[in-house]
């Protein structure tokens, strides 16, 4: 089986996230805002195969946090797993 994975990885809360502040800075400068709250992540689309769909959470727990993320200073989410031909 063969699935399309939507994946987003950004800062945790308590984690300063300097791209986010000058984000603010720069919104609040240009006053598109007085007080905007920004945070900057990544976004990922993969195709991955998989057995079903037990398989693929076990993949993707492990690609999201050995490779996309740094658990450390950032957390995950998937957006959509969906089955693709």
């Amino acid at each position: 089986m063969k699935f399309k994975v939507k994946i987003t990885v950004f800062q945790k809360k308590d984690v300063l996230d300097p791209k986010g502040e000058t984000l603010s800075s720069l919104l609040k400068r240009l006053n598109f805002d007085k007080n905007p709250v920004c945070s900057v992540g990544k976004y990922f689309e993969l195709e991955l195969n998989a057995k079903n769909k037990e398989d693929l959470d076990k993949k993707l727990k492990t690609i999201c946090l050995d490779v996309l993320s740094n658990p450390l200073i950032e957390d995950y989410e998937i957006l959509s797993a969906m089955e693709i031909k």
